[in-house]
């Protein structure tokens, strides 16, 4: 499948909102603070350390990354943090993930990053298996504090 990996923009919100319903699983007449998360995405589009990309297929967006590249000392350099990695549900198992993830690499490989790290709900077991298969290990755990 042909995939280009861009940037996002500030345009691309509706289709990155859409992918966030998927990822929590939220159907779309379902509850989502539209109004929070357009800010959220507004704002982290001018912190230089957060980056945003989709994957088109001939300018069809079909999935969506952010990461954050920033320095950590435990790890004594930078770090590459995946924090989403959504696919349309349309377009699963076609490769799409692995290219966005290939992409993410290259991009850590090319400013000397230490190490990438990602996080994903313990329910989702063929992410695991999909990130498994890709080459990542599972080395700890993501503790969670709701504070709503």
């Amino acid at each position: 499948m042909k995939i280009e990996i861009r940037s996002a923009t500030a345009q691309d919100f509706g289709f990155i909102c859409q992918m966030i319903r998927q990822l929590n699983e939220v159907p779309q007449d379902g509850v989502l603070d539209d109004e929070k998360l357009e800010n959220i995405f507004h704002t982290a589009l001018k912190n230089p350390t957060k980056f945003y990309y989709l994957a088109e297929h001939f300018g069809k967006a079909v999935g969506f990354m952010s990461f954050l590249f920033d320095y950590q000392l435990s790890e004594i350099g930078y770090v590459l943090t995946i924090e989403e990695l959504v696919i349309d549900e349309n377009f699963h198992r076609q490769g799409i993930g692995a290219k966005l993830i290939d992409f993410a690499v290259e991009f850590a490989k090319a400013r000397d990053c230490q190490v990438m790290q990602l996080t994903t709900n313990f329910r989702r077991i063929e992410t695991h298996q999909f990130y498994e298969s890709q080459g990542w290990d599972k080395n700890g755990y993501r503790f969670g504090l709701s504070l709503e």
